[in-house]
């Protein structure tokens, strides 16, 4: 998913089958193009050599597959670009100081990866693993998943929850965690439908279907959260029965990520906002509560 966002590789990067991660990861902007593409230089160059001499010596043809050269280098530029979790706490220039109150057992689970594509110059992703379904696998986790997870919510300013088209089961930790993260952010939060294209048209109108009633369900509300349909990566759909669908959700995804630095002022006026009506009822009731205290006798039966 990410992957496809981005238009490119980045550090720490694992597309596979379920779990490919137990690390929450933050993606920001760094690094040089320049840098990277000379680096790509001296590697395959490197290859090159090393390539010439096995065919002189052992006259194997082997080493010198483009493909070899590709994953060597991509394994060295990933290495040098992961920031560990404890290092961004004190990086600062991110905003991650505050981690620190969750302990090493959260940030030894945390790590930061620096990528040169243009969107993170205006966005920063932040990937969480994914949820257990076994109640022995959630008690096992060191550090509190939910109030972590509540804490990054609290600071974005769009929740994405992933599914697969082909595995739609909301485990109860899933459920925590999306009652958790709702205080305050239900307009923040959308879905993401996966994979469609690996079911057929009528299994898509049952799994799209499905999704919705499920999370009428744990929302609790007439009104739905928005739901974008795709298949996000970068082969060919399997079933292009809904293509032109899939290609217009993609584009109102991109575009709602790409608005979202200029929301991001008056998201933050919504919640000062927010925050002084809270301020005024509180004020109100104490207020209201003093005037029904008496000034010297009766303090004790009044309370009562």
């Amino acid at each position: 998913f990410l992957n496809r966002l981005l238009g490119e590789d980045f550090p720490g990067m694992h597309i596979g089958p379920e779990p490919t991660t137990d690390k929450f990861m933050a993606l920001y902007h760094g690094g040089d193009d320049n840098k990277n593409n000379s680096d790509d230089k001296l590697v395959n160059s490197a290859f090159h050599k090393s390539s010439k001499s096995n065919n002189i010596d052992n006259n194997n043809n082997d080493n010198d597959d483009p493909s070899s050269h590709s994953i060597a280098t991509d394994d060295i530029r990933s290495s040098g670009r992961l920031v560990k979790g404890n290092t961004l706490t004190v990086s600062p220039n991110l905003p991650f100081s505050s981690l620190s109150q969750f302990g090493s057992a959260f940030l030894n689970h945390f790590v930061g990866s620096s990528c040169s594509s243009s969107l993170l110059k205006r966005l920063t992703f932040i990937d969480s693993p994914g949820v257990l379904s076994g109640q022995k696998q959630r008690i096992n986790r060191t550090y509190d998943f939910g109030k972590v997870t509540k804490w990054f919510a609290d600071r974005s300013d769009l929740i994405l929850l992933l599914f697969d088209a082909h595995k739609l089961d909301i485990s109860d930790e899933f459920q925590n965690v999306i009652d958790t993260i709702r205080l305050y952010n239900d307009d923040k939060i959308r879905c993401v439908l996966n994979k469609t294209d690996c079911v057929t048209r009528e299994q898509l109108v049952r799994v799209y279907g499905s999704l919705m009633w499920s999370m009428g369900k744990i929302f609790d509300t007439p009104e739905v959260v928005r739901v974008y349909t795709r298949s996000y990566w970068n082969g060919a759909l399997t079933n292009d029965d809904f293509q032109h669908m899939f290609e217009k959700d993609e584009k109102l995804l991109v575009r709602e990520l790409l608005d979202l630095p200029r929301c991001s002022a008056e998201r933050k006026i919504n919640l000062v906002v927010h925050r002084i009506r809270l301020v005024k009822v509180h004020v109100c009731i104490l207020g209201t509560l003093r005037g029904m205290t008496p000034y010297w006798f009766g303090k004790e039966k009044s309370r009562e």
